[in-house]
């Protein structure tokens, strides 16, 4: 088994244009480039184009974005859910003010 190697977003970029413009196959990839066929695989579906449509203009993203956006969803709801609980009655204290008259 070989140890997995850290490929740059250049390379994963560069690699998914021979794929999508030049027509190479994903063994022939493997072959010439010595990476994984499911990294490919991975790298060309992460690479996908997704339309988005907001205040009535179109933008293309790519899955990887999409899925970074979920993800992003998902850890803000985590935090509104946690500023949402009510702070436990010790946390709560309340403050006299000493010596102060209301006039």
């Amino acid at each position: 088994m070989r140890k997995q190697d850290k490929y740059t977003d250049d390379f994963k970029a560069g690699i998914v244009r021979l794929v999508k413009e030049q027509g190479k196959t994903y063994k022939q990839i493997q072959q010439d480039y010595d990476v994984g066929l499911s990294a490919v695989g991975r790298w060309v579906r992460d690479a996908g184009e997704i339309k988005v449509e907001e205040n009535g203009t179109t933008k293309i993203i790519t899955t990887a974005q999409y899925k970074k956006v979920l993800a992003d969803k998902v850890a803000l709801q985590e935090e509104v859910d946690i500023l949402k609980k009510p702070l436990p009655s010790s946390c709560l204290t309340q403050t006299k003010s000493k010596g102060h008259s209301g006039t």
